[in-house]
């Protein structure tokens, strides 16, 4: 049981971590002056910087999709774009499925732990 935990925690993690990069590339703007969710947190896109990483803009995206995945997020930080609208409905759909699968773990481990504990008072 411990082992299906941690997989499902890295394999979140790891979903977690693509999509904030995808959602970092999907706020490159495709034109001078489009306004993407990068405006959103002050974040004016010079390619040369970009090129070297940016950890306060990973901690940005990293934010947002865990609000987005985990409940309806706050709106602090929202799509302009119509890719970041497309990616963001996207992102509430991948955690509905988070939610469903979380809460059937939840409920395999309970009934696992109260099988045990009957099974443990009918040897007594």
């Amino acid at each position: 049981m411990v082992a299906g935990i941690l997989l499902f925690l890295t394999i979140s993690i790891l979903i977690f971590h693509l999509s904030a990069c995808v959602w970092i590339r999907i706020g490159i703007p495709t034109y001078p002056d489009e306004q993407t969710w990068f405006s959103k947190v002050n974040y004016h896109y010079i390619e040369e910087d970009f090129l070297y990483g940016n950890f306060d803009l990973y901690l940005e995206s990293i934010y947002f999709i865990t609000m987005s995945v985990t409940s309806a997020g706050y709106g602090d930080i929202t799509g302009l774009t119509v890719r970041e609208s497309c990616f963001t409905m996207f992102l509430e759909v991948l955690g509905l499925a988070f939610h469903g699968y979380l809460i059937s773990k939840l409920k395999d481990f309970s009934l696992s732990t109260t099988g045990d504990v009957m099974k443990q008072q009918e040897v007594q």
